[in-house]
């Protein structure tokens, strides 16, 4: 008797510990989603209170829990700070929530977006070679299969950090491997949903930046032109990081042969 005591104890206590998990849990992703609302309408002091309610939130967690969610919460708060232009402070926190993450769940995909945050936070700096430092780990050789959608992100961004420096050639370079991966990848998808890859055309989202960088500046700015006119119809927010790269490339386009600039 004593014995199926102590079980139903100690199943009430597991009951009550995983009743009192989920409604953190949920009450963080409710902080979040609020979070991200404010951050949308760019009520960044409203956006700021919710994250910093959340991060006391993740901190009541304890172990590799509360790593978890706080290296989650930091770098999606990274990321508003860096859309309101705070940059320093967007570094420190994005830092904090890789770290954390990483050491509590090393393949989260959150990871790679914050890598992607962390570029864009140093470029934004003239911060090139420590921004280019960051894709070496995960560029130095053919991706895993699994691993080659992301990967297609990591050159497309680094391509535009060539470009941004004005090494058009070797831009060039890791726009042709980005757009082979492209084409690889939606084959492989076509061909997933048992459909015939000759029967399609693909079209590379990096086909502008690579007519830029061999100075075919009329199909350049036409295709910029077009990409931009289709994040302007796809994109939620106005200050999309990637529509407004896009928009701000298209007036830069000579509109004649010579020099890029």
């Amino acid at each position: 008797m004593k014995l199926l005591v102590s079980i139903l104890g100690l199943l009430c206590l597991a009951g009550l510990a995983f009743w009192l998990y989920n409604r953190k849990r949920f009450a963080w992703v409710r902080l979040m989603q609020q979070a991200q609302a404010a951050a949308e309408g760019r009520d960044w002091p409203r956006a700021d209170r919710l994250m910093r309610q959340a991060m006391r939130l993740a901190g009541s967690f304890s172990g590799s829990t509360k790593d978890f969610f706080e290296g989650q919460t930091a770098i999606l708060w990274s990321g508003m700070l860096y859309r309101a232009a705070h940059l320093q402070q967007a570094e420190e926190t994005l830092r904090q929530g890789l770290a954390r993450l990483e050491s509590s769940c090393p393949g989260h995909q959150l990871l790679d977006a914050g890598r992607l945050i962390w570029v864009d936070i140093l470029a934004e700096q003239g911060r090139y070679s420590e921004a280019e430092r960051i894709f070496d780990k995960f560029l130095r050789d053919d991706p895993h299969p699994g691993y080659r959608a992301m990967t297609i992100f990591y050159l497309q961004r680094l391509g535009d950090l060539l470009i941004q420096q004005k090494r058009f050639a070797e831009a060039q370079e890791t726009i042709e491997r980005c757009m082979k991966l492209e084409a690889e990848v939606t084959h492989a998808s076509l061909r997933a949903e048992g459909k015939e890859p000759s029967e399609y055309q693909v079209i590379s989202m990096s086909l502008p930046d690579y007519e830029f960088c061999r100075g075919r500046w009329e199909d350049a700015r036409r295709l910029f032109q077009e990409k931009a006119e289709f994040f302007e119809r796809s994109v939620t927010r106005p200050d999309n990081i990637t529509f407004k790269r896009t928009r701000s490339r298209v007036p830069l386009t000579p509109l004649r042969s010579g020099a890029a600039s």
